[in-house]
């Protein structure tokens, strides 16, 4: 998950801006949003661990659905369709089983 790694980067970042602004100043104010910053890169990380090791284990599970076959297409074998004489024999043996039962 490249946005969730993306995600965790700039957090860190931004923590590190804070950090230092709050150094440069002198003021606890941006000691804060530093922290807060850095516990959110550590938990994007962690989430983009986590969904890695989900799809891994799916992968491990389940090869089909990870990479289909070459002799599937991916569609569903339809049956066959029926002509319009095959349809109106149908409803009318229908009909006469609904009005005979």
């Amino acid at each position: 998950m490249p946005s969730l790694k993306l995600l965790a980067w700039i957090a860190y970042g931004l923590a590190a801006l804070c950090a230092l602004a709050g150094l440069g100043t002198e003021d606890i104010l941006f000691v804060v949003p530093a922290v807060a910053a850095a516990i959110s890169g550590v938990l994007f990380t962690a989430l983009e661990k986590i969904i890695e090791a989900l799809h891994a284990i799916r992968d491990a599970l389940q090869p089909g659905i990870a990479a289909p076959s070459e002799d599937t297409n991916g569609q569903v074998d339809r049956a066959p369709t029926k002509s319009l004489e095959e349809l109106k024999g149908d409803i009318d043996r229908l009909k006469a089983k609904a009005s005979a039962g």
